[in-house]
């Protein structure tokens, strides 16, 4: 019988591919969100969920959930809950206050802020494979979410939706997701330098308990009363909570395995995958603009996914024909020395 297998050096691409397709549900599970309840009660209850997932699995699977007891590496821990929380925020309000194509646009810069981070703290290479493959996918974003200037430069798309945001708005919606861009690429390099030292729901843990904390304290000052749950609003926050576990523990792992650079291209699928539920959910028939776009991030993800399987494909071989694991990249985080930490 034929089987089909995944060979191991790609293992951090397809995780990351899974992540996004999670995240694009989560995505329009949000927008959605944003109508029952306020920016900072959906942070709450949407990290609360995940926070619960987490913390069962870890008791089941008798692993702490803080990690090891190495304050340095609790520090990271921490910072990378911070980091993620106030991104998350950065996210909802992106999506409150502009078109989700804008929102998308605008925050998919993040793979330029992860491959400079990740080349200036953490080494990592940088090849010009790497750098067309972002550009071109950036390219690709453009076009599929075609934000307003897009139009004065393009014919032959439809016609320009009316704005529902005043400019006070819109700038307030840019600026949102410009925080998400920058904390997403510094959550990506955070995760790399953790590496494996931790199991993948650890570093997941610390992010949904702090975005909990914040979002409960913040919320409770500022957004009282609550609004009153629904059936339908009780099955959205479920929808968000889940697809936000299994969409944090997939990039985290792809974090773990893999450089940040790559990661961060393969994560330019979302925007592919948000448009396609567009389609299916919505009836949005895509234009010229959205098929040339998503064919460039296809195309650009489609040649880093074959590098990185190039790349494998000429590690040196045991004599059984296993692939050795001699690249730290796939294995391990990359070669910072924070000094001896105690594996749990």
């Amino acid at each position: 019988m034929w089987k089909f297998s995944i060979p191991k050096h790609l293992y951090g691409v397809c995780y990351m591919t899974g992540g996004s397709l999670l995240y694009s549900l989560m995505s329009v599970l949000m927008k959605v969100g944003t109508s029952f309840f306020g920016e900072w009660q959906l942070l709450c209850f949407r990290c609360a969920i995940t926070t619960l997932i987490s913390l069962f699995l870890l008791a089941y699977s008798k692993v702490n959930p803080l990690g090891p007891p190495d304050w340095r590496l609790r520090t990271l821990l921490l910072v990378r809950g911070l980091v993620g929380t106030i991104g998350l925020v950065g996210m909802i309000y992106a999506l409150k206050l502009l078109p989700v194509g804008n929102a998308t646009c605008i925050s998919f810069t993040s793979p330029v802020f992860t491959t400079l981070f990740a080349r200036l703290f953490l080494g990592e290479k940088y090849t010009k494979v790497d750098a067309l493959g972002a550009l071109g996918a950036l390219i690709g974003v453009v076009l599929v979410s075609k934000p307003p200037f897009l139009y004065s430069f393009l014919p032959g798309l439809p016609a320009l939706p009316p704005s529902t945001s005043s400019k006070n708005q819109e700038l307030l919606g840019v600026l949102a997701a410009l925080v998400m861009s920058t904390m997403t690429a510094v959550v990506y390099c955070t995760v790399r330098v953790i590496g494996t030292r931790v199991p993948v729901l650890v570093p997941v843990t610390w992010f949904c308990m702090t975005g909990t904390v914040v979002g409960l304290v913040v919320s409770l000052a500022i957004e009282l009363p609550w609004q009153a749950l629904t059936g339908t609003s009780v099955g959205v926050l479920a929808g968000i909570g889940v697809t936000g576990f299994f969409g944090q523990s997939f990039m985290t792992h792809a974090l773990q395995i893999e450089k940040a650079s790559t990661v961060s291209v393969c994560a330019y699928t979302q925007v592919l995958f948000a448009f396609i539920w567009q389609l299916l959910l919505f009836g949005d028939v895509p234009d010229w603009a959205t098929w040339v776009g998503g064919l460039l991030v296809v195309s650009c993800v489609g040649t880093t996914v074959f590098q990185t399987w190039k790349k494998g494909k000429l590690q040196p071989k045991s004599p059984d024909g296993l692939l050795e694991e001699v690249n730290s990249t796939y294995t391990t985080a990359p070669s910072v020395n924070y000094g001896t930490i105690n594996k749990p």
